[in-house]
């Protein structure tokens, strides 16, 4: 239970994760915010929908979860290897996700080169590394908690 105290550890697994994840966030709200106030693609043409929306809200908000869970983790409301567990089932979603709309986006990328994105790369594929960092961190803390609680 919290007591108002921060915990006396907060691994750092998760400390990578939510590094990890808050630079993913960025992206996505980056991309988001681009799209929704000058009405078009910050990307080079492609801007791909999911449920109705751009597909960097979706990674946004997979992000944003993820930074959800380790927060609660760290006030002490959710145990770690919990917290570990369900943020590497987000992170595998979001790696799903993102490889997806990475692989749809290839085709304009082998046209355009590094050049034809504002950060270098396609937003989706930045937000693939994150999503896979994260993925890894994830997986191998809570196998590495797992184990040590036998």
């Amino acid at each position: 239970m919290y007591n108002g105290h921060m915990p006396r550890h907060f691994p750092l697994s998760l400390q990578f994760i939510v590094a990890f994840s808050v630079i993913g966030f960025l992206l996505s709200a980056y991309s988001s915010a681009a799209e929704f106030f000058s009405n078009q693609c910050v990307q080079y043409k492609t801007c791909f929908v999911f449920l109705g929306l751009p597909a960097c809200w979706a990674g946004s908000l997979i992000s944003l979860s993820i930074i959800t869970l380790a927060v609660l983790a760290f006030k002490g409301h959710l145990p770690i290897k919990t917290t570990l567990m369900v943020t590497a089932g987000n992170a595998l979603f979001g790696v799903l996700f993102s490889g997806t709309v990475t692989a749809l986006d290839l085709p304009t990328f082998s046209k355009v080169g590094f050049g034809g994105y504002p950060l270098g790369a396609p937003t989706c594929f930045i937000d693939l590394v994150c999503f896979l960092l994260t993925f890894m961190v994830a997986a191998l803390a809570w196998s590495y908690q797992r184990d040590h609680d036998m």
